[in-house]
């Protein structure tokens, strides 16, 4: 069990290795169908019919724009690095609780 979830705390930071785009933006990511870059800020509000997204841009956060989320082709939710610094094997229930979040 714990070699289990090792790995798939390995595996999910190999995974936002991959997924991120190289910008030194902390927070969630949104590709929209048909636009060549995602929008980079973080997530107000996120329903089964659209998406709101603070968005990023020249060093701070801004505006606020909304995405029906049949337009959304995928989303990826920023991760705090330092909590999962401090997450260990001996104590997978703490994995699980910060994956159910």
């Amino acid at each position: 069990m714990r070699l289990a979830l090792l790995w798939m705390a390995v595996g999910l930071t190999q995974a936002l290795t991959v997924l991120a785009p190289a910008t030194d933006v902390a927070g969630d990511i949104v590709w929209v169908n048909g636009q060549s870059e995602p929008l980079c800020g973080r997530i107000i509000s996120q329903s089964d019919d659209e998406i709101q997204i603070e968005k990023f841009a020249d060093g701070k956060f801004g505006e606020v724009e909304s995405i029906p989320a049949k337009k959304v082709d995928s989303v990826v939710v920023n991760l705090d690095a330092e909590r999962l610094a401090t997450l260990s094997p001996d104590f997978p229930v703490a994995y699980r609780n910060y994956a159910e979040e």
